[in-house]
């Protein structure tokens, strides 16, 4: 089995719960209660399978909102992020401005997509 990734969430439980209580959708809360579980099992580390068990979750979100916090701490976590695919974003551009800003524009949705999504 592979080792547990290992995870030092910085804020204390109290702090989490402030969080959550202030949190506005069910994905922000879902993720912060995965930290709440993390810090309450410290200094355990507890691998994505073991924790999708705990919070009652798929393991891939686990794994996905563990990443999140990693990379962008507190702040990532309470962001609302969609991920899109490529043939949701461009059925989306071509039913609005954006779309006929990219035609105008004389841009390839290859190139318009790129300009639009950095």
């Amino acid at each position: 089995m592979a080792k547990a990734k290992e995870i030092i969430v910085q804020e204390s439980v109290e702090e989490l719960q402030k969080y959550l209580r202030k949190a506005s959708c069910q994905i922000i809360k879902k993720r912060i209660k995965m930290l709440i579980v993390i810090k309450k099992r410290e200094p355990e580390m507890l691998s994505k399978n073991e924790l999708a068990k705990l919070c009652k979750c798929n393991h891939n979100s686990i794994n996905s909102w563990r990443r999140l916090y990693l990379n962008g701490g507190m702040d990532a976590i309470k962001r609302r992020i969609f991920f899109v695919g490529i043939a949701q974003l461009l059925t989306f551009l071509s039913s609005g401005e954006d779309y006929e800003d990219m035609v105008l524009s004389g841009k390839t949705r290859h190139d318009f997509l790129k300009d639009y999504l950095s």
